[in-house]
């Protein structure tokens, strides 16, 4: 076993350092998905998956890149691995992750749900999660064409519960206010009709009087 843990590191390590790559004919994309919003101070997870694999020979077997995002937006919580057919690593120190399957037995063939990133947000702002240096290899050791889509997330600002309930109170007396206004305004209204018509009268006696003087 430990045999067969070195022999993948070692794997690995060609896996993402190499300099000379056969690309394959397949492809496959690399996809981020999570809320659209946060708010600062709250936790969000955002989920990696590998999807749309086509022509890859028997499938993925390798996987590897760096994970990209805004340390001053978002702060890294942890990584759980989800839906992984095989072993995967991922460092937090160098954001870097790797996944081979030792037994090229269990390689990727349809879309599969890699990770579970966990973030908290430390400031406003909208912000990117992608991965970086992406490479996704078939049981050949071809590199496949992998296109990345990256995740794009708005930071809102924290709002004060205090001040909040103070505005729904305020809205609420506000509501029980216009009520009152609007009755009072309708009695000003007619009050000052019924003034009119009492001063029609008077002064038509008046005319009627002086008429007959």
């Amino acid at each position: 076993m430990k045999n067969k843990i070195v022999l993948g590191l070692i794997a690995i390590t060609l896996l993402l350092s190499t300099p000379l790559k056969v690309y394959a004919v397949g492809s496959a994309s690399i996809n981020f998905r999570s809320e659209d919003t946060v708010t600062v101070g709250n936790n969000i997870k955002v989920y990696m998956s590998i999807e749309d694999v086509e022509d890859a020979n028997n499938g993925i077997v390798g996987v590897g890149g760096k994970l990209i995002f805004d340390n001053e937006k978002l702060e890294f919580v942890e990584a759980n691995l989800v839906d992984a057919p095989y072993d995967f690593w991922f460092n937090p120190k160098s954001n870097k992750l790797a996944g081979l399957d030792f037994t090229f037995e269990n390689a990727i063939n349809k879309d599969t749900k890699i990770y579970e990133f966990t973030f908290k947000a430390i400031a406003t702002g909208t912000t990117t999660i992608t991965l970086e240096e992406a490479e996704l290899s078939d049981s050949k050791t071809s590199i496949l064409n992998s296109i990345v889509y990256g995740k794009e997330i708005v930071i809102l600002e924290k709002v004060n519960e205090e001040d909040n309930n103070i505005d729904k109170e305020v809205a609420v007396k506000k509501e029980e206010i216009k009520p009152k206004e609007e009755i009072k305004q309708k009695q000003e209204i007619t009050n000052k009709e019924k003034l009119e018509k009492m001063n029609d009268v008077v002064h038509g006696l008046l005319k009627k009087l002086s008429n007959l003087l």
